[in-house]
């Protein structure tokens, strides 16, 4: 039960070391995107409520292939995590996280948690 309990501790601190190499890659933003198309983008990013700057500049943050998608339909485009931006009540229904998602993190860290301690005390024996 030892050597279990060992293995479940290198493979929980190895998971903690290699779990940030699976964040998003961001790709490269080619220079010659469509005026169009980004015009279109910051117009819905504005009518959004964004600043006219913020929105040109998240507009050129955008690869051609995402100013044409979201062109194709700008109410794709919608703004996310708005009330932690404006530092809204964080359980007052006006958040971008679902009540299943709230309740599933803490089901899954409880989870994380007690496997870590059902380690943790048979080490000890």
């Amino acid at each position: 039960m030892r050597r279990l309990a060992k293995g479940m501790g290198t493979l929980l601190s190895l998971l903690m070391v290699v779990s940030p190499c699976a964040a998003d890659v961001i790709g490269s933003r080619p220079a010659g995107s469509a005026p169009r198309d980004r015009e279109k983008v910051e117009r819905q990013l504005e009518n959004l409520g964004v600043h006219p700057r913020q929105a040109r500049q998240e507009a050129a943050d955008l690869s051609a292939r995402d100013l044409a998608y979201f062109a194709g339909n700008p109410g794709r485009i919608a703004l996310a995590g708005t009330a932690q931006d404006r530092k809204g009540d964080m359980f007052s229904g006006d958040t971008s996280a679902r009540w299943y998602e709230i309740v599933g993190g803490i089901v899954f860290g409880a989870i994380v948690l007690g496997v870590i301690v059902f380690a943790a005390v048979q080490a000890r024996k």
